[in-house]
């Protein structure tokens, strides 16, 4: 696909977000969700008079313009990415709410067509959806991988994101259910038989509802990572994979000992994968992906677990050998 049908409906996306935004006196995001929606509708929403009969007309001419049965999925996509991309920066968005960058999105989603055992209807899930880029990308790469459409789940205590989310899975024509709740308390989804998830960094606040969690600290508050790795790990079926995008610095932290001391009493450490370091601002931001299998069914733990430090995503060269690599590890020693 060339860039022009790209930059042609993200121009068109754009201006008409823009006109919504104006007329809405709201941020660029929440007029996107609304712009994303009327074009899938086919419907302008209006409510409280709002937007006015100039502003309709001048959405519906551009609407005119935008037919979605031109654009192949990965097309609509791509666009997605961009226009999420510049309400986040026009937005100012905090960082933990921030995307999770596609080159990680297929990295994530190759190392479930290689490692992981998925079918039709195979339950996915994401406890921080955010905007629900990562899952969508994973999804829709084992859409047209493996030719499997998944059943996603997400989470998030975000309004925003998550009506960002709902909107993205109907433009890409994915099955998301999405649920508005604090990830840390008791799930509505179990019997999940992959986790995918870039997980919020930072402490939790509220230490009376981390009673029962075996990562809770000790004094003070608990790290929300842990907390999310732990819950994941209790939804997954026996067998199944977490692929978490966790800080690099995970194992190395006071709670470190205690962290692995407890991975490895329910889960077996298969992989930790440390993500170009020219992907991040500092050393301290650097992140890794690391590869989780619940205890259960057929699963063991790999004789050899698999470290290493991934390569420049740009780099095809480099990149090709590394994949290389990694099939010759998942074929001497890793069991589906």
């Amino acid at each position: 696909m060339s860039e022009r049908p790209v930059k042609g409906l993200f121009d068109l996306l754009d201006k008409s977000t823009t006109i919504l935004q104006s007329d809405l006196n709201t941020s660029y995001l929440d007029a996107l969700a609304e712009n994303l929606g009327n074009i899938i509708d086919q419907h302008i929403k209006v409510e409280n008079d709002r937007p006015t009969a100039a502003t309709i007309d001048k959405i519906k001419a551009l609407y005119q313009d935008i037919d979605l049965s031109q654009y192949d999925r990965s097309t609509r996509r791509q666009v997605l990415q961009l226009i999420l991309l510049r309400g986040m920066q026009v937005d100012k968005v905090e960082p933990n709410k921030q995307l999770t960058p596609d080159a990680i999105g297929y990295f994530i989603g190759y190392l479930v067509q290689e490692l992981a055992d998925l079918k039709d209807d195979s339950r996915i899930l994401d406890p921080a959806v955010g905007t629900g880029n990562l899952i969508l990308t994973v999804m829709a790469q084992l859409s047209q991988g493996l030719g499997i459409n998944l059943r996603g789940f997400g989470i998030d205590n975000d309004d925003q994101l998550l009506e960002l989310a709902a909107v993205a899975s109907q433009w890409l024509k994915l099955d998301l259910e999405l649920f508005h709740q604090d990830a840390v308390m008791p799930l509505l989804v179990h019997d999940l038989d992959l986790v995918v998830s870039d997980l919020p960094v930072g402490y939790y606040p509220v230490d009376a509802q981390t009673k029962g969690y075996e990562t809770r600290a000790k004094q003070g508050h608990s790290f929300t990572h842990h907390l999310l790795i732990e819950q994941s790990l209790r939804a997954l079926k026996p067998g199944s994979l977490g692929l978490f995008v966790i800080p690099t610095t995970i194992f190395q932290s006071d709670e470190a000992a205690d962290l692995t001391k407890w991975l490895t009493s329910v889960a077996y450490f298969q992989g930790l994968l440390n993500l170009p370091a020219k992907m991040f601002t500092s050393e301290a931001a650097q992140k890794s992906i690391l590869v989780l299998q619940k205890h259960g069914a057929n699963a063991a733990q790999a004789e050899q677990v698999l470290f290493g430090d991934l390569p420049d995503f740009n780099d095809q060269a480099a990149l090709q050998q590394f994949i290389q690599e990694l099939q010759k590890w998942r074929q001497n020693y890793f069991k589906k």
